[in-house]
């Protein structure tokens, strides 16, 4: 399929008009705050539940209260991304749901990819709609000690055969973790870097100043005229500011895009990418060594973004 539209929505949307929904069963306080507003017309439940990490923070709580809503818990590995597509497709198919809405708030990048990859690949003969929900975490400071990056590679479906003769230009979202873009750059050696720093418009913003000190050294090593702000509550126009960044590039450079920070900017970079194919979007993970932290939600400023799909021209 096709992107037709984008544009914000709301929680209150979703539970008029979606048809099924899809979360994550794992260890963030987080990752049922959505399904905890859900209506009972929702009815295809369905929720990714995490093999790893399976008994700790509020993974119990979380599954306990799931299976206890209705939601049918399918596992997979937080760096798989095949169970997500094929849940996804299975619903796609279905011709009497027209609206699928999806928590990706406490999904991983390689579980975004496998549901962007199942709607661009999976064939339907009607129109889709689906709305991305993102509910923020209340604010904590970053860990004191920063993971390693044991995993920096392209996402599955998303890595671009666009000729290697071009030089790599590379767009990262920020995030609050110490040296991950800057080891990110300095694996790639790009011939130009663009960062983009998440900004929150409708709430007390302590998650701006902290990303910009955590970046301290790669945003004064680069112009001003490379550095971009973007607003995490407003993701349609997220997705604009991106696509205008990327078309004065593609040309000429091989562009690669990763997300560090909030998830809504990767899924931006995703839904893009089905637009441009010879962009490449990748995840970069502390993989095994990374240990577990709660996430408590926002529960006042939840983030909507509705895509309409089209089926692809005979």
């Amino acid at each position: 399929m096709r992107i037709k539209t984008i544009r914000d929505s709301s929680v209150e949307e979703i539970n008029r008009s979606a048809d099924a929904f899809i979360n994550a069963c794992g260890y963030e306080a987080r990752a049922c705050s959505l399904a905890r507003r859900l209506v009972p017309r929702v009815n295809h439940r369905t929720s990714i539940a995490f093999k790893e990490w399976n008994a700790d923070l509020s993974r119990p709580e979380n599954e306990t209260y799931l299976r206890n809503a209705g939601f049918e818990l399918v596992e997979s590995g937080g760096g798989e991304s095949r169970t997500c597509a094929d849940v996804l497709s299975g619903l796609i198919q279905q011709s009497e749901i027209r609206s699928i809405a999806i928590d990706i708030s406490s999904m991983t990048r390689s579980w975004h990819g496998g549901l962007v990859r199942a709607l661009r690949s999976t064939n339907r003969e009607s129109e889709l709609d689906t709305y991305f929900a993102y509910t923020p975490a209340m604010f904590s400071p970053p860990p004191k000690h920063g993971s390693i990056n044991e995993v920096v590679a392209p996402v599955e479906g998303f890595a671009s055969l666009v000729t290697p003769d071009l030089p790599i230009a590379l767009i990262v979202g920020l995030g609050y973790e110490k040296d991950r873009a800057i080891g990110l750059q300095q694996l790639l050696d790009p011939k130009r870097t663009l960062v983009m720093t998440p900004r929150f418009r409708k709430r007390v913003d302590l998650f701006h100043s902290a990303v910009l000190k955590a970046n301290r050294e790669l945003l004064d090593a680069m112009p001003q005229a490379l550095q971009f702000d973007y607003w995490i509550d407003e993701p349609s126009a997220t997705f604009g500011q991106l696509a205008s960044i990327v078309s004065g590039l593609v040309s000429n450079y091989r562009v690669v895009l990763a997300s560090l920070g909030p998830k809504m900017f990767g899924l931006v970079c995703f839904l893009l990418a089905t637009r441009l194919p010879q962009l490449s979007v990748w995840r970069v993970s502390s993989g095994i060594h990374g240990k577990p932290r709660q996430s408590r939600p926002d529960e006042k400023h939840p983030v909507v973004l509705k895509v309409t799909w089209l089926p692809e021209a005979p």
